[in-house]
């Protein structure tokens, strides 16, 4: 029996570990380059959803790309497709595989799947 519930525990730990951000259209994307902060944060419209209530910022779900934490190149890829959602007027995912604020998967889409 503890063998069983040392299993599930387990399980639920990678379960748990990554999450949404939100999904929805951007209302605006910001760069940061000051000497505390070299970043880039992803603000998404209010009527998004699958919303991290811990990355809210003036009533607004956030995103952020810490550029020590990421490569240039996947850092240009998700600058890229979040420029692209905003012009569009299409829907993004924001998605952290660490439970924080900071993007791991962005995806431009419609719907969650």
């Amino acid at each position: 029996m503890k063998i069983f519930l040392g299993f599930l525990v387990l399980i639920a730990s990678f379960i748990a570990k990554g999450d949404n951000i939100g999904l929805g259209k951007v209302d605006s994307i910001k760069q940061y380059d000051f000497n505390s902060n070299k970043s880039i944060k992803i603000y998404l419209e209010t009527s998004a959803t699958l919303i991290n209530s811990a990355c809210k910022e003036n009533g607004r779900v956030y995103g952020t790309i810490t550029t020590t934490m990421h490569d240039a190149d996947t850092i240009n890829r998700m600058f890229s497709m979040a420029t692209a959602a905003y012009f569009s007027g299409k829907k993004i995912r924001l998605f952290s595989g660490k439970n924080t604020c900071e993007i791991d998967f962005l995806g431009l889409q419609e719907a969650q799947f």
